[in-house]
């Protein structure tokens, strides 16, 4: 079913239309359609992230309203930057005493979405943020760093820069390759698990479920990667 509508647009929004007519070959008529379906997407999307960011939606409900899968969803929200510190959903930010940590405060205003979904993670978060042995600091962002990145992602090579910090903690493949342009060394939170295993902090059982948990929080890996990590996992004499 379909309803003819009426509307008027400035000449120049007119002008735009018709040269996007020329580059699709299509008719004035078919491409506002077309934008005026995409517009609404667009706008559905940003709906249904705002839902779910703000704790009102589960991830199935969100992924259904956007009639994509639930690997798709758990894609769309790394984009966002929907998940942004693993080790804090897992309650381990423990792994994390050893070093000595400087944190962008763009990326802390990103984490205080979880505030109104009083998520324990959210609490648990704030505390570690608190300790003496972490420092938080406002980036000036680098200009020419990739649009693709987060707010977050930016403000962490970019402060990394400037403070002549080598290593940053990111699991973006895209902010990994603009860190490492940038002469950046990265870790993920697959090697911080693994570090604690190698310093007999954790036994083989629980490097294995806590790999797999992060796996269920939205983590990206291949499966075949994955795979071949839980078999190289070898149990320490001292732990066995």
């Amino acid at each position: 079913m379909t309803a003819t509508v009426t509307t008027r647009v400035a000449e120049e929004v007119l002008r735009q239309i018709d040269e996007f007519s020329a580059d699709k070959n299509m008719d004035r008529a078919t491409m506002l359609r077309n934008l005026i379906e995409h517009g609404l997407e667009e706008e559905r999307r940003r709906k249904v992230l705002l839902l779910y960011k703000n704790r009102r939606i589960s991830m199935q409900k969100a992924a259904s309203m956007l009639r994509i899968d639930l690997l798709e969803m758990i894609d769309l929200m790394q984009k966002e930057g929907l998940y942004l510190d693993f080790l804090a959903k897992l309650g381990k930010l423990e792994f994390l005493e050893e070093y000595e940590l400087l944190v962008p405060s763009q990326v802390v205003d990103e984490l205080r979405v979880w505030e109104k979904g009083g998520k324990e993670a959210y609490v648990r978060l704030m505390e570690w943020l608190a300790q003496a042995d972490v420092a938080i600091k406002e980036a000036d962002m680098l200009p020419k760093l990739p649009k693709k990145l987060d707010v977050g992602e930016k403000a962490v090579i970019s402060l990394a820069v400037k403070e002549e910090i080598k290593t940053v903690l990111i699991d973006e493949r895209k902010a990994r390759i603009a860190a490492k342009v940038q002469r950046l060394k990265t870790i993920g939170t697959l090697a911080i698990i693994n570090q604690q295993l190698k310093k007999n902090k954790i036994t083989v059982k629980e490097c294995r479920q806590t790999m797999l948990e992060l796996v269920k929080l939205g983590y990206r890996i291949k499966e075949e990667l994955l795979a071949e990590l839980l078999l190289k996992l070898e149990e320490p004499e001292s732990k066995k």
